[in-house]
């Protein structure tokens, strides 16, 4: 499976200078194979950065395979400077890979109000050098420093609102010795580790499609009473680009039910959005703080829709250009205006199966291959990752019995050890294009 590493910045006697800290990542990596990403210390302050970026510099050469970032404030503190300044000195000091942030919203007597303003800022800052955006998801109780056990409702809008304003991946952190995290401190599944799981197995199906995705624009949708946060914008018509909305209604009755709206942009120019209910509230199910929208479109008398419990692609046949939804509380629903692209089907055919397995046997190890020629990552290359693509989503549209291993026997090409491949399992959602450093 797999993992990064978190290396403690704090650690003075270890980590002493660049070297001693790629010396002891080469051995530690050699002790347990699979390792994608290293996480170079956290939350540093201003003066600090300039410090970050040598190190994750050095990390970056030494291991140019993986991903190298750091983790940002999440702001709650910072006046001067501003966040807008702390996110653009983070960005183009630290050199991180990956611009993540630990966005903690819910305190025991309430949800701090900062919380959409810094998601906003740093998604902004991140868009601005085009690099990634991730976040850590508040998964922990902490009463001392007031912070209560996120509901189930609560983690749903966590990753959500995320998802909607373009976040490509997400963390958990653990926390040893906190007795209500994911986990306790003896190792054991808490109330709020089978939310994760559900949520994670929803990030791997709609990260399929949303990989593939550049958010354009993002606004809030509240109730016919309530206002909208520091940080975004209600939604008007036209807003994100979008032509075909023409009205979004929000079926609300109290001031804690809202919306959120997150459009998107693939390569070839076709629109997608995502809708979805911020409602939530400590102790809440996401079926106890349901919420009803009406979207109603100029042009439009179909939908594309992708299910965020199998990953499938579905038609919507709208009922005078309406789509009604009733979606749970924190969770959010993808749409597109075309079809989406079935990773794994290099020909179009709606199938990943054996004829798309040959295409990319044909074109194995290019480097300038299309979508059409089973590039399915982005980056221009015929590799194991493409092949991975096509093992998790194997059988889909069919109803073939070839095993895909049978299937490769078939292909025509050798495969370095593709069931070692396959077998993979991201909670992460794999990033559209390399990093170019």
């Amino acid at each position: 499976m797999p993992w990064h590493y978190h290396v403690d910045d704090n650690d003075h006697n270890l980590f002493s200078s660049p070297q001693a800290v790629i010396t002891y990542m080469q051995n530690y990596m050699n002790t347990y194979p699979g390792i994608t990403g290293i996480q170079y210390g956290d939350e540093p302050q201003e003066w600090e950065m300039p410090s970050y970026g040598t190190y994750i510099n050095a990390l970056q050469q030494a291991f140019p395979d993986l991903l190298i970032y750091s983790n940002a404030n999440p702001g709650s503190w910072l006046s001067n400077p501003s966040y807008e300044s702390y996110t653009q000195l983070f960005v183009n000091q630290t050199h991180s890979d990956v611009i993540m942030v630990d966005l903690y919203p819910f305190d025991t007597d309430g949800d701090a109000d900062y919380y959409y303003y810094c998601l906003m800022t740093l998604r902004n800052a991140a868009k601005q050098v085009n690099r990634p955006y991730w976040m850590y998801i508040q998964s922990y109780e902490d009463l001392s420093n007031q912070r209560r056990l996120p509901s189930e409702s609560d983690y749903r809008m966590q990753v959500y609102v995320a998802l909607a304003a373009g976040y490509q991946g997400f963390g958990n952190f653990v926390y040893d010795g906190y007795p209500r995290a994911l986990v306790d401190v003896n190792g054991d599944p808490t109330v709020l580790y089978p939310t994760a799981a559900d949520v994670n197995a929803e990030l791997a199906n709609l990260g399929n499609t949303l990989r593939f995705l550049t958010s354009t624009a993002v606004e809030y949708l509240p109730g016919p009473t309530n206002s909208v946060p520091r940080g975004l914008y209600e939604w008007q018509p036209g807003n994100g680009d979008d032509p075909h909305l023409s009205s979004i209604t929000v079926h609300s009755e109290n001031p804690s039910e809202n919306g959120m709206i997150g459009h998107f942009e693939d390569d070839q120019g076709n629109r997608f959005f995502m809708i979805v209910n911020t409602t939530h509230g400590a102790g809440l199910s996401s079926a106890e703080t349901p919420l009803a929208f009406t979207l109603t479109f100029l042009d439009v008398d179909h939908l594309y829709h992708i299910n965020r419990e199998t990953g499938h692609q579905e038609i919507i046949n709208l009922t005078n250009k309406r789509l009604t939804i009733v979606l749970p509380g924190g969770t959010g629903e993808l749409y597109g205006y075309s079809a989406f692209p079935l990773p794994g089907d290099a020909n179009g055919d709606g199938m990943v199966n054996l004829s798309g397995l040959q295409i990319l046997g044909d074109n194995w190890q290019s480097t300038t291959a299309t979508w059409s020629e089973a590039d399915f990552t982005g980056d221009g290359k015929v590799d194991l990752a493409d092949l991975q693509i096509i093992g998790d989503n194997w059988g889909y549209g069919t109803s073939l019995d070839l095993d895909f291993n049978e299937a490769l026997q078939q292909v025509g090409v050798t495969i370095p050890e593709p069931t070692s491949v396959i077998l993979l399992l991201t909670g992460v959602l794999m990033l559209r294009r390399r990093v170019v450093r």
